[in-house]
């Protein structure tokens, strides 16, 4: 008989004692981009708030954004020119601009939606 732990992962700790009684182990990271150990604080500590760690892993996946200001930092396109400037940001270069528009997309959708209605 086969037996088999399958988890999503939060403690690697938890995958040592199943193996060590000669289980099979499989962890899975389920949604996240960065195990939450893999990303560390200045001092090399945990992140305790989620702000904080998802900012750092914003930081860390988009390098390119990296100096961007929070307040654009989820829709660069619609930040100032200066601000872009300033963070090094190259909308169509360094970053690449929309793929659609969402708010004509919104109102399309909406559209054929009313139109089946």
């Amino acid at each position: 008989m086969t037996v088999a732990v399958v988890w999503f992962r939060r403690d690697a700790t938890l995958e040592r004692e199943p193996e060590a009684a000669g289980l099979a182990c499989e962890s899975f990271g389920a949604a996240l981009l960065y195990e939450p150990w893999q990303v560390r604080t200045a001092q090399g500590g945990p992140y305790k708030a989620f702000t904080p760690y998802w900012r750092a892993c914003l930081h860390r996946w988009l390098p390119e954004l990296a100096r961007l200001p929070d307040t654009w930092i989820h829709r660069p396109w619609q930040a100032p020119a200066d601000v872009l400037v300033a963070a090094g940001v190259v909308l169509g270069g360094t970053y690449p601009r929309p793929v659609i528009d969402l708010a004509t997309r919104r109102r399309a959708a909406r559209a054929a939606h009313a139109a089946i209605r």
